[in-house]
């Protein structure tokens, strides 16, 4: 069985301005390069500077889904403490990964129009579904023994339990190793 979490990749509108600053600072190079009012040998910062902009404006889509793990709460917070804990960090796809890359290869013969259709799949809010083997790596499931499974619900509501004061620490202790973890 596998569990449902949010990820939230923020709103059109966000992406839509994040992009516009940095497509007109990549226009603005290109401009000023070509007409040569600008070389790099005059300002390298401004050409480097440029030129990336341009080349993040042109891959914003499929930069968007790339690695979402920082944008789900549960898994940003594993990866945040795995290294002290010995334990991998966690990769989560964006659901739609494979929908928006061939949006961004299709808007290249449609004169950017998928290329939009791209941004506005990978951008808002999706349901991510992380697998048994990945929340049984994060801590948050254990292995079934004797068909008892316990999943990620109930150790977050122990931990809420006990960041309000209703168990005591030592209480938590024994619940959460009585869950197996």
């Amino acid at each position: 069985m596998s569990a449902q979490y949010q990820l939230n990749n923020g709103g059109f509108f966000y992406h839509f301005f994040v992009l516009a600053l940095l497509g007109g600072l990549g226009f603005a190079w290109i401009v000023a390069t070509f007409s040569g009012e600008i070389t790099a040998d005059a300002n390298p910062v401004f050409s480097f500077v440029g030129a990336i902009s341009m080349l993040a404006a042109l891959l914003y889509p499929v930069l968007l889904v790339g690695d979402v793990s920082d944008k789900i709460p549960l898994v940003a917070e594993h990866n945040k403490n795995a290294k002290q804990n010995g334990k991998k960090k966690i990769k989560v796809r964006h659901p739609k990964t494979m929908l928006v890359w061939v949006l961004f290869v299709l808007g290249i013969f449609t004169f950017g129009l998928l290329w939009i259709v791209a941004l506005i799949v990978a951008a808002g809010t999706h349901n991510v579904t992380i697998t048994d083997d990945l929340a049984i790596e994060m801590g948050m499931k254990e292995v079934g023994r004797d068909g008892a499974g316990t999943n990620a619900q109930e150790l977050l509501s122990l931990k809420e339990l006990h960041t309000q004061g209703v168990i005591t620490d030592d209480e938590f202790s024994r619940k959460k190793s009585e869950l197996g973890f």
